[in-house]
């Protein structure tokens, strides 16, 4: 009984820390940071998680600076001695990785030399076998006419026909023995065939999303199809939630922006005041219709945070939706 108390304790310890951990993950909020001075061209922005456990930071003033940090693990994503030293390692994985594509071709190319092979000698025995089923054929044939010509009373008709029978009989059992063969042969040829078919469509997909440009054109896609789908209402009612979970919490500063045409200054104005939250900050805006180039000058510092958990619940509420999930499945459908 003890030991039956001890794993029921042992398994409760371990459900907890895996709770403790998921709660950590989505309820511990993740700030963020961002002081930008338009006119002096430098930017900054600053994340950091579980009481600065783990940060990153980004600078920009002339040249970039960034640097993520977990706990005493420093990645520098600027340091050229760094960024040399993680491509010299992507390029060896890279290289292990063609070397082991390599190796897998030229395993596939001696499978089907042997698969070949196989055929091959599977093709000259099936000839010899219908050679010595034709040659057995005639050998029996040959001993009927000659039962036949000794016989001398009429039985000698029925023996004849008995002997036929059974010739048939063997001559159709061997041939049923050889196309079951040549039916099995024939589905290892197709399953072979239907996996190399599966494995060039994935190298041509692959092929395929690494242009930057076809990627683009994926995405432009997707949003026509999403507008010819009607989602983009569906989908901005739960993101709208979503933002104002993650909207900043401290906002302010003075901007001022103009562009050449007095109109499309007018319509970025109307799009900013959509936004309900910006009329509570400590931001300044102010349109220059008189513009005669586009220009935008000032200060900007924003605070906030966000928790994972608010991610979840928009994923679950979108995927709860009846539209989205005909949509999906249509998408899996095609592919």
């Amino acid at each position: 009984m003890m030991i039956f108390f001890m794993i029921l304790k042992i398994i409760g310890i371990v459900l907890c820390v895996i709770l403790g951990i998921i709660a950590v993950v989505l309820f511990v909020p993740v700030c963020y940071e961002l002081d930008a001075d338009i006119d002096q061209k430098e930017f900054k922005a600053r994340v950091h998680w579980l009481g600065r456990l783990v940060r990153f930071e980004f600078r920009w003033k002339e040249k970039a600076y960034a640097v993520l940090k977990i706990l005493w693990f420093v990645i520098d994503f600027t340091d050229p001695e760094a960024v040399a030293s993680r491509k010299a390692k992507k390029e060896a994985k890279a290289r292990k990785k063609q070397l082991k594509q390599q190796k897998k071709e030229a395993k596939e190319r001696k499978k089907q030399v042997r698969q070949n092979e196989k055929e091959k000698q599977q093709e000259a025995a099936d000839r010899e076998a219908r050679a010595q089923q034709r040659e057995e054929f005639r050998r029996q044939q040959g001993e009927a006419v000659e039962s036949e010509n000794r016989a001398e009373d009429s039985d000698s008709s029925g023996e004849t026909e008995e002997i036929t029978e059974r010739t048939d009989k063997v001559v159709k059992k061997s041939n049923e023995k050889v196309s079951a063969e040549q039916e099995d042969i024939r589905s290892e040829n197709v399953n072979a065939e239907e996996k190399q078919s599966v494995l060039d469509k994935l190298k041509s997909a692959h092929g395929k999303a690494t242009s930057i440009k076809d990627k683009v054109k994926s995405g432009i896609a997707v949003i026509q199809f999403l507008r010819e789908q009607q989602l983009i209402p569906a989908v901005w009612v739960k993101l709208k939630v979503f933002l104002l979970h993650i909207r900043p919490r401290v906002l302010q500063g003075h901007l001022k922006f103009g562009l050449s045409n007095p109109a499309d200054t007018g319509q970025v104005l109307g799009g900013i005041a959509m936004v309900p939250f910006l009329y509570q900050t400590e931001l300044q805006l102010e349109p220059d219709f008189e513009a005669e180039d586009n220009y935008i000058q000032g200060q900007v510092y924003s605070r906030g945070h966000m928790c994972c958990i608010h991610l979840v619940i928009l994923i679950i509420r979108l995927l709860r939706d009846k539209k989205i999930r005909s949509v999906i499945h249509t998408i899996r459908e095609n592919k």
